[in-house]
């Protein structure tokens, strides 16, 4: 994909050469405009795209949304998972009790047991 750009200046169109990415630098926006690809509303494609001073893609107010709806679904997996490891560990805390309980009741009634006289 190949894009010329003309910049103003002193009434005078000049191009803006591209770097060696073939990235134009536009000075009014602090920009690099440039190709990216990838999927953008659906379809795998080459696009314009624009890059911050360090090359970094700068996204667009969708892009950003779609970022911040997974963010907020993977977190709320995560705080699902954690309610179930909750509820998991006080099931089983509850089983050990249950089971200690049984066992104290099983020694109380071996030592009851034992104390009886023997006719």
């Amino acid at each position: 994909m190949q894009c010329r750009v003309d910049c103003l200046s002193n009434q005078v169109y000049h191009e803006i050469e591209p770097n060696k990415q073939g990235w134009l630098w536009s000075v009014q926006l602090g920009l690099w405009l440039g190709s990216w690809e990838g999927k953008y509303q659906g379809k795998e494609e080459v696009y314009l795209h624009f890059f911050d001073k360090d090359g970094h893609l700068v996204l667009t107010s969708r892009e950003r949304a779609n970022i911040e709806i997974r963010r907020t679904q993977a977190e709320k997996l995560r705080a699902d998972l954690e309610s179930q490891r909750v509820d998991a560990e006080q099931q089983r805390a509850e089983s050990e009790k249950q089971r200690a309980e049984r066992a104290e009741a099983e020694l109380q009634a071996l030592r009851a047991a034992q104390q009886q006289p023997k006719s």
